[in-house]
């Protein structure tokens, strides 16, 4: 996995049917926090969603993340 900020792209590699692909997709997502929240392992952590579209299928993602922690990347 390897997140490029400047351009705003994430790559990462799958194996499938023995064969390597590499994958490229636009880290630029359109996130949607929510008010929920949870502690994990400590921390108040905030829900975040998001969806998108790969060969005509709506795929929704959920990612739980905590503000006060000083990650370069996320939602």
């Amino acid at each position: 996995f390897y997140s490029n900020k400047a351009d705003e792209m994430i790559f990462w590699q799958r194996q499938l049917s023995g064969k390597e692909y590499r994958v490229q997709m636009n880290a630029c997502r359109d996130w949607k926090i929510t008010n929920e929240s949870k502690i994990i392992k400590g921390y108040k952590c905030l829900k975040a969603t998001t969806s998108t579209t790969i060969n005509n299928e709506n795929l929704m993602t959920t990612a739980w993340f905590c503000p006060t922690l000083a990650y370069q990347f996320g939602p």
